[in-house]
């Protein structure tokens, strides 16, 4: 770095973060807390001058248990056994300094004073169930005990709340986000809930919902809560709560049109306008294009004149004032009025059901393959990866979009024929239009374009005598498969049964394949198989991940050096 950089951390840092810090300054902690820490310092012994300072203090008057002894928040009365074993490590106790390599660290530190307790070990067979990601096995073994030990493992839930709230089998909306979960422990829940109160939760892909009882549930399990549900005051989950819950996802998003969540969101109460907005009369007739915006106003008019709960006042007036005039009506997900701030790529890039190939600007497919090229090569060159892997990536980048070639998934990207003679590998088709376009394209719904590029890319290895060697060739074919997280360890077909092929040209060799999406690549699992034994679960990822960053990097709009991929 050219300039200094001071962090200022909680105990996350010290957890996993591949930091190299020149200097650093602790408070009181136990030993695990402070070996960790320490971890931080001088990492990859590039500073010499490395230096930490312990800084030891009491904790207040609060930390006084009734019989004297002192206790420190989380780490207990280990601080002062801490610092007690400093000193007696000390050869001047006037000079205070301390050699903590890691080398010396644990005989000086000694062994913590808390009981760590024991945690199951990780068999094979327990891995291969957690690394099936795309298909992930139902009764797979949980993860908690591997964190928090045998003895207390806590099996949780997360809930979310929301306005609207979809019926079975239809997608969420928005899609779920991290900051709006919390986190409680699965007994709760099934105490909290009745056992015939029918709850809904997210499916495995994320995005589309079940009803379920509270028996059924499962570690790790979403659950979707009305508002108006309760059960959260400002500390956090309390059953006893009945007062509403603010639905945090829609600020950014937009306005859900349906009926129950505008009640739960303000109290508005839409009457015919609800279904003369979605183009639907009295006796189900259609209503044209004049009536709908007549709808349309009427509704943002009682929606200004209410109160949004939870919501300040000013907070709202300016959300009513960002909605558009427009109603987007995706299948399987509720009708809504869209913020006007809300752009097509930001929406569509959380939910991987959908191509993620929506931009502000088209984009040709051939400069989109070289630009995520030479961004997972300069990845894989900053991760330090040997010159045959660093290949592999730099090809995988260049080539996981060659599938998009396909002539349907063409029509989708361009339906107007503006760009003809050009493949495109992103659309500037609007985002409420994007499902349209689909339909009249031919691609079948779900269809994932890299499983034809998988195909494509197989048949030019197959006629180009340099690719060889039969590793390289299972790692860049499972490069380009996964780089939208599927393939592991399949991909999975959708009805389809087209007779037609996909063609284009890779590195100069024409290639052709069957475009029926319905067929399924057999080989995949037991490649996926070889790849985890070679290069172990961990590094198999590690290799996705830069294909997989590269391209979103690059989808995203940022720079890429182009000169620097393969040609």
């Amino acid at each position: 770095r050219e300039r200094h950089l001071i962090v200022i951390a909680t105990q996350t840092l010290e957890v996993g973060a591949d930091v190299d810090a020149e200097y650093l300054v602790s408070e009181a902690c136990g030993v695990r807390a402070l070996t960790q820490r320490l971890g931080r310092l001088n990492r990859l012994g590039r500073h010499p001058g490395a230096r930490a300072i312990y800084v030891h203090g009491k904790p207040g008057a609060k930390g006084k248990r009734p019989e004297g002894a002192v206790e420190w928040p989380v780490y207990g009365r280990e601080p002062e056994v801490v610092l007690d074993r400093f000193f007696a490590a000390l050869s001047d106790p006037k000079l205070a300094t301390l050699d903590l390599s890691p080398r010396r660290i644990a005989s000086i530190l000694g062994r913590p004073l808390e009981d760590s307790g024991r945690a199951p070990e990780i068999l094979p067979g327990l891995l291969w169930e957690w690394i099936k990601t795309t298909t992930p096995p139902r009764d797979e073994a949980p993860v908690e005990p591997y964190f928090s030990g045998i003895a207390g493992p806590e099996y949780s839930v997360t809930v979310i709340w929301r306005a609207h709230v979809p019926p079975d089998g239809d997608r969420l909306w928005p899609r779920a986000r991290d900051r709006e979960a919390v986190a409680i422990p699965i007994r709760e829940a099934r105490e909290t809930f009745g056992a015939d109160e029918e709850l809904v939760r997210l499916r495995s892909d994320r995005v589309t919902v079940e009803t379920c009882m509270p028996r059924a549930l499962r570690s790790g399990d979403t659950l979707i809560l009305p508002v108006d549900r309760g059960l959260l005051d400002e500390f956090g989950w309390n059953p006893s709560s009945d007062a509403p819950v603010f639905d945090v996802s829609l600020r950014e998003r937009g306005l859900p049109l349906d009926a129950a969540a505008m009640r739960r969101l303000c109290g508005v109460s839409p009457g015919v306008w609800l279904n003369r907005a979605l183009g639907v009369g009295e006796d189900h007739d259609d209503i044209d294009s004049s009536d709908r915006a007549e709808a349309i106003e009427q509704i943002l008019t009682s929606l200004r004149g209410a109160t949004g709960r939870g919501w300040e006042p000013g907070e709202w007036d300016g959300f009513v004032g960002d909605l558009e005039r427009r109603v987007v009506s995706p299948p399987d997900e509720v009708p809504r009025l869209p913020t006007k701030s809300l752009t097509a790529a930001s929406e569509s890039r959380s939910d991987e059901r959908d191509e993620m190939s929506l931009a502000a600007t088209a984009t040709e497919l051939e400069p989109h393959g070289r630009a995520v090229a030479a961004r997972a090569l300069r990845i894989a060159q900053r991760v330090g990866l040997g010159e045959d892997l660093t290949d592999a990536v730099e090809s995988g980048g260049l080539l996981h979009d060659v599938g998009k070639a396909d002539r349907r998934f063409q029509r989708w990207l361009d339906p107007g024929g503006n760009h003809m003679g050009v493949a495109l590998a992103k659309s500037s088709v609007p985002r409420d239009q994007w499902e349209t376009a689909r339909a009249a394209s031919g691609w079948p719904r779900g269809g994932r374009h890299e499983a034809l590029s998988t195909r494509l890319v197989a048949r030019m290895m197959e006629s180009d005598p340099a690719w060889d060697s039969a590793e390289l060739r299972d790692l860049v074919l499972h490069l380009v498969v996964s780089h939208h997280g599927h393939g592991r360890p399949l991909v999975r077909p959708v009805e389809d049964g087209t007779t037609m092929t996909v063609a284009t040209s890779i590195e100069g060799i024409p290639v052709e394949a069957t475009a029926d999406l319905s067929t399924v690549d057999w080989e995949q699992p037991a490649r996926f198989r070889r790849l985890n034994d070679r290069f172990g679960p961990w590094g198999l990822a590690l290799l996705e991940a830069i294909v997989r960053q590269a391209d979103h990097a690059v989808s995203s709009g940022a720079d890429a050096d182009v000169s620097e991929a393969a040609s």
